[in-house]
């Protein structure tokens, strides 16, 4: 994830439900140095986090299965963007999904209904980098 959010320009990288340790073996592994400089905090509550998100202003976005869910390429995001994603066996809380702005989901066409986090992740945060970078070139920016 802290490769991909330094990839993405994500502004912050909020963790939950994990302590996480950078100097880990397979976080220094497959974070390649990006946890040192990819902005990032822990929280002990992804609800608490995502009600301070909102407060902030920010567009919350859950990746998740749900009756009102959309495409990734039909979610028309409001900048700036909080995007909330769960842990692999449990998803995002249902609590948390009632916060949302929007729900987005990736389609499962094979026999799985699920993809890893980070691979969820990347679909998501390249579209919502596509559309940013397209608003931002209407914009004149």
């Amino acid at each position: 994830m802290f490769r991909l959010c330094d990839a993405m320009l994500v502004q912050r990288l909020v963790v939950t439900g994990a302590e996480i340790h950078l100097r880990n073996r397979r976080l220094s592994q497959s974070a390649r140095g990006t946890q040192y400089w990819t902005p990032w905090s822990q929280e002990s509550s992804a609800e608490e986090a995502v009600i301070r998100a909102k407060a902030d202003g920010n567009q919350i976005v859950v990746a998740e299965l749900a009756a009102n869910s959309v495409r990734p390429e039909a979610f028309i995001p409001s900048f700036p963007v909080c995007l909330v994603l769960g842990g692999e066996t449990d998803g995002v809380s249902q609590e948390v999904v009632n916060l949302a702005d929007a729900v987005i989901e990736i389609p499962m066409r094979g026999m799985a209904n699920s993809i890893n986090v980070s691979t969820a992740a990347a679909i998501v945060l390249y579209e919502l980098s596509r559309r940013a970078e397209a608003e931002s070139s209407s914009a004149g920016v």
